[in-house]
């Protein structure tokens, strides 16, 4: 493993784009079989891809992080931080797919995110809620809807103040999106809360 390592990391400074492309995307199998003394070493490796000038490069650094989260036997929960913090840099990505990939993978996290972390994921997220792509929006809204269910009590309504803007968007799609999630989120909120969201959803429909 150690010696695909050592190759992977002189492939993804290479001049050519698909050379780069492609050492990220070995790294995505790759990584299922790391040991775990070895995950920070992977992780380490991707720093400079967070910010390659190709957005295909960029982007597959998510697919990278994904597995990472989704094998919980080789990722320990503690990790999981580590693992967010490679993800803010494409949360913020001038592009707007790259940052629809990363708002999908920070929802794939869901119950591993320590709750000390979603506050400051809800405030990464935030902006994307309005952001000028309506597919960025929608995957921001999914995002929601997994961290709805993970969340403290306390902080439900802080994803929920997130969504009343976001029921009158003007594609439906992203509409639908947060009403859907608003109907997910009566089975977690706390009681008092309840009737507000059923309020909200009653004003949508009517």
């Amino acid at each position: 493993i150690k010696g695909m390592l050592d190759l992977l990391k002189s492939c993804l400074y290479d001049k050519d784009r698909d050379v780069r492309k492609a050492a990220v995307k070995a790294l995505i199998d790759l990584v299922k079989v790391v040991p775990g003394e070895q995950i920070r070493e992977t992780l380490d490796l991707l720093n400079p891809c967070l910010y390659d000038k190709e957005r295909d490069v960029r982007s597959a650094v998510a697919g990278v992080v994904s597995n990472l989260a989704s094998i919980s036997k080789v990722v320990p929960v503690k990790r999981i931080k580590e693992i967010l913090d490679l993800l803010k840099p494409l949360l913020a990505d001038k592009d707007k797919y790259v940052r629809a990939v990363a708002a999908f993978v920070v929802s794939t996290l869901g119950s591993k995110i320590p709750e000390g972390e979603i506050k400051a994921i809800l405030t990464m997220l935030k902006p994307w809620l309005s952001d000028k792509d309506k597919d960025v929006r929608k995957a921001t809204i999914n995002a929601l809807k997994h961290l709805v269910k993970v969340v403290p009590m306390e902080q439900i309504q802080d994803i929920l103040n997130l969504l009343k803007s976001c029921l009158y968007d003007k594609d439906k799609d992203v509409s639908y999106a947060a009403v859907d999630t608003l109907r997910d989120s009566v089975k977690v909120a706390p009681v008092e809360q309840i009737q507000d969201i059923l309020n909200l959803l009653k004003s949508f429909l009517s």
